[in-house]
């Protein structure tokens, strides 16, 4: 029988970009800086052009983040795989599965959330961020849908400026019972 998730469609939508952090170094692997704001992604679903809800199946979707310097460009293989190597520099959660929140409006919604990243060294960094959807293949993880965030700075301890303080959308999602470490 088929069941048609073969032919939905996603997009990614970066809801929240992280903006700076502090570099976490690499004496404790335990000392994690985290970067600011957390990442935050939204998924999006269509079948035949039009949105479909998924809110009820959403168990098989996950979402990878992988660490670019520089602005160097990260893209999945020529299968549109999504690369599962491990950067030493990037710390923290890097797969997310995806929650059901509700969104500023009010309206149920699929998001990918990476509350603890921290990256060891200093410099100017995007994450490249994959929608998977398991249900599809449990050998090799194609990408449903990708997105990059935009360049942020991860600053050395005496050049760091200050973290910024916790956004709406975290804010929101931890009244939801969502923890962020910024957000009380």
């Amino acid at each position: 029988m088929e069941t048609g998730k073969k032919h939905r469609m996603f997009e990614l939508i970066v809801r929240q970009q992280p903006l700076s952090g502090r570099m976490s170094g690499y004496a404790n692997p335990k000392d994690i800086r985290i970067i600011a704001p957390p990442l935050i992604l939204q998924a999006r679903a269509f079948k035949q052009g039009k949105t479909v809800n998924l809110i009820d199946n959403t168990e098989s979707l996950y979402c990878k983040v992988v660490l670019s310097q520089n602005g160097d460009s990260i893209s999945p293989n020529r299968a549109q795989q999504v690369p599962m190597g491990h950067d030493g520099n990037l710390l923290g959660t890097t797969m997310s599965p995806c929650h059901v929140l509700r969104d500023l409006d009010d309206t149920e919604g699929m998001f990918f959330l990476f509350p603890d990243l921290g990256i060891r060294a200093s410099g100017n960094y995007q994450l490249y961020c994959y929608l998977i959807d398991v249900e599809l293949s449990l050998e090799a993880f194609p990408v449903a849908a990708q997105i990059a965030t935009d360049c942020f700075t991860v600053y050395a301890p005496k050049e760091f400026p200050g973290t910024p303080g916790p956004t709406a959308l975290s804010s929101w999602f931890h009244r939801q019972g969502v923890l962020f470490h910024n957000v009380k």
